[in-house]
């Protein structure tokens, strides 16, 4: 994944986390969500089935393994 693309999903990433807050860490429910955990309900509903998802999942970890020597914005979300 190209780092342009990249950025942009981080950034979709935080986004989806921003617009759910209140059913992530809000009144309905109680117990925090961590980002790693995020991030998988943000691939479910990205992907839509499981083998999308994987493959999602697993393109976006690779490019931020790729990143995180490189770009200080990658290291903070990895």
């Amino acid at each position: 994944m190209k780092w342009q693309a990249m950025k942009e999903f981080i950034w979709q990433i935080y986004d989806h986390r921003i617009t759910h807050a209140p059913e992530i860490n809000g009144t309905i429910n109680t117990s925090y969500v961590t980002l790693n955990e995020h991030l998988l309900i943000f691939m479910l509903d990205r992907y839509k089935n499981r083998s999308d998802t994987e493959k999602g999942l697993v393109e976006f970890l690779a490019s931020l393994k790729y990143y995180v020597e490189k770009w200080q914005r990658a290291k903070f979300y990895a």
